[in-house]
C-alpha cells in the first residue's frame, strides 16, 4: 500500500489555491495544475508499506502526538523545486513554523519506532511547508513560470499583490494528523482518508475511516 501523512485544508484555504492557479494560467504559466479539492501538506512520504506497518504506525502515533500542539500557518510566497524546474509551489510560514518542524521531527521518530524504513530514510530533511500547484512537463512549460518569475513585483502574481490581494489572509489552523494510501490513477493519485490524530493531551482516540 503506498502511503504517506499529511495534513488536512480546510475548504477557504483550498479556494485559495484555486484563485492562486487561475490568476498564474492567466498570465501564461503552463503545467499540470493539482486539483485544489485533493490538496493536502505532506509531512511524511511512506511509500509502499504493508499493512502490519501501518498498523503498528497507528499504535505509535496517538501518544506521541500528545507533544505536538495545534499550530497555524499561511500563504507565503511562490517557489520551484528542481533544475531545472519541475514543481511549482506555494510555501507556508508564519507563527506555526516552529510547531511543524516539531511535528515532522515526532512523526519520524514514531515511524522509526514503528519500523519502518521510508523514502529519505535515514537523510536529515530540513522541513518546507508547501503546497504543490503544478508540475512542469519538461523545459517549454518551465520557461512560462521563469518570465512570470522575472517580472517587477507589482506585476507579478503573489500571495499578496495584484489579482491575489485576498491571499494575504489565506491561513488554516491544523490540529490532526492523517494517514491517506495514495493510489496512483491515469488521471492522477487518488487520496484515500484512513485514519485520523488529534495533537495535544487532549486527544481524542484515534479515527478509523
Amino acid at each position: 500500500m503506498r502511503a504517506f501523512l499529511g495534513l488536512s485544508l480546510p475548504a477557504a484555504m483550498r479556494a485559495c489555491l484555486d484563485t492562486l492557479q487561475d490568476a498564474l494560467r492567466r498570465q501564461g504559466v503552463l503545467g499540470k495544475w493539482t486539483d485544489p479539492a485533493g490538496a493536502h501538506l505532506t509531512v511524511l512520504f511512506l511509500g509502499e508499506q504493508a499493512p502490519a506497518n501501518l498498523d503498528r504506525l497507528s499504535r505509535q502515533l496517538p501518544p506521541a502526538l500528545t507533544a505536538v500542539n495545534p499550530f497555524t500557518l499561511q500563504a507565503d510566497a511562490l517557489g520551484t523545486f528542481g533544475r531545472p524546474a519541475r514543481v511549482l509551489y506555494l510555501g507556508l510560514t508564519g507563527t506555526g513554523l516552529g510547531e511543524y518542524a516539531h511535528l515532522t521531527q515526532v512523526v519520524r521518530a514514531a515511524a522509526s519506532a514503528a519500523g519502518l524504513a521510508w523514502p529519505g530514510y535515514g537523510r536529515k530533511q530540513d522541513p518546507v511547508p508547501h503546497l504543490t500547484l503544478a508540475r512542469f512537463r519538461g523545459a517549454r512549460e518551465a520557461r512560462t513560470w521563469r518570465r512570470v518569475e522575472g517580472l517587477a513585483p507589482q506585476e507579478r502574481t503573489s500571495p499578496d499583490r495584484g489579482a491575489d490581494r485576498e491571499m494575504r489572509g489565506c491561513a488554516a489552523v491544523f490540529r490532526q494528523l492523517h494517514l491517506f494510501e495514495s493510489v496512483l490513477r491515469p488521471i492522477g493519485p487518488e487520496h484515500r482518508l484512513l485514519q485520523s490524530f488529534s495533537f495535544g493531551k487532549g486527544r481524542e482516540a484515534p479515527r478509523q475511516v
